[in-house]
């Protein structure tokens, strides 16, 4: 019951989500991140997205055919991949871009030589 009760609460709690509550006071990556999130939070927080591209059949992600999947994948997420705007509008990728939207260009210009 006591169980019960406390997940309970747990749900309902406020939760707090602190990136830097683990980092030392006066460490340099505190001041990093201050600088990153100035600079990328045009307005309010930056969306930040990674992709992790891991081969699977050949020893590395030079491989032509690794570097073709990886640029329609690359394509994929820039044209069909959708995010809720603050005014209730779909918007993709290169609409609701603000800053570094050809962030990937060096990427997809290796990839295509």
């Amino acid at each position: 019951m006591f169980s019960s009760c406390k997940s309970f609460e747990n749900t309902i709690q406020r939760n707090d989500n602190d990136i830097t509550g683990y980092t030392p006071y006066g460490a340099r990556a505190r001041d990093e991140f201050d600088v990153m999130t100035d600079f990328f939070a045009h307005n309010g927080n930056g969306i930040t997205m990674f992709v992790l591209i891991l081969p699977r059949r050949h020893s590395s992600v030079l491989h032509p055919d690794v570097l073709r999947e990886a640029l329609r994948l690359e394509s994929i997420l820039t044209s069909n991949f959708t995010m809720l705007s603050s005014d209730g509008k779909h918007e993709n990728y290169q609409e609701f871009c603000t800053n570094f939207c050809q962030i990937n260009e060096p990427f997809v210009q290796f990839a295509i030589t």
